[in-house]
């Protein structure tokens, strides 16, 4: 069946930059709202480990709730009913879905269990965010997930940098499927190791990144940039400088 999910569930540019939580490294996620809204963003991301009871985020729409969940036999975090409670409460558009094991799991019952997810969180969105060393490596992979389940708020999250340095190798499949971008830039030469790359240094969002948005337009567009040297800066500095990688006035 043929849904329309970036319309139905409340995508395209309303949100013109959302800035990713892990931005801004480990932080308070207060300070990280101030930094956003002083930056000039009207979204914000949260992880589930950072909220806390009473929670409020004035002045900037939540774009999703990530991070590990146990959705799946043997997945690490919380359990997928808190997880929707917090997303409702702060009336987030939608649910990240990983696999952080890096063990592939069965097709069908990843497709059982997302799908039993996406009917939970309804009508919130969920998509599955694969990357490299994921058992959800590729958007082949997660595609065909997403695919079996068949729930109209089931999709794919593109994180633009694991489309690089992954088995995607760039290559933008399911692009009907693709629900929301994460945007970063890679540097021409990969580290040794992925994953120290993807935890500490990413780009802010280039020439590369922009290629992916024009592929998948009408999405929202949110900015997720670990980068060593981007901690290390003040947070409401951190925040600009990655705004201004994508936005016309940066």
């Amino acid at each position: 069946m043929a849904v329309d999910r970036r319309r139905a569930h409340g995508g395209g540019r309303g949100v013109a930059l959302i800035l990713c939580s892990g931005t801004l490294g480990t932080i308070p996620f207060r300070e990280k709202v101030d930094a956003a809204l002083a930056a000039g963003y009207t979204g914000i991301s949260i992880y589930a480990r950072e909220h806390e009871p009473g929670l409020r985020v004035d002045g900037l729409s939540v774009a999703e709730v990530d991070g590990p969940m146990g959705w799946l036999p043997g997945q690490p975090g919380p359990e997928p009913e808190r997880v929707i409670d917090i997303a409702h409460a702060l009336d987030a558009r939608s649910l990240t879905v990983i696999e952080v094991t890096g063990e592939a799991p069965d097709v069908g019952r990843a497709a059982d269990a997302f799908a039993a997810l996406c009917r939970a969180a309804a009508p919130l969105l969920v998509h599955i965010e694969p990357f490299p060393f994921s058992g959800i490596p590729s958007l082949t992979a997660a595609g065909a997930i997403v695919e079996r389940a068949g729930e109209p708020n089931g999709g794919l999250l593109l994180d633009t940098w694991h489309l690089f340095r992954g088995p995607d190798a760039g290559v933008v499949s399911h692009a009907d499927l693709v629900v929301a971008l994460q945007v970063s830039d890679v540097a021409d030469e990969p580290w040794p190791s992925v994953r120290e790359e993807t935890m500490h240094g990413r780009l802010v969002p280039g020439r590369r990144t922009m290629s992916v948005i024009e592929q998948v337009p009408g999405v929202p567009v949110e900015i997720e940039v670990f980068n060593d040297e981007l901690f290390a800066l003040p947070p409401a500095a951190a925040a600009r400088r990655a705004f201004g990688a994508l936005s016309p006035t940066g």
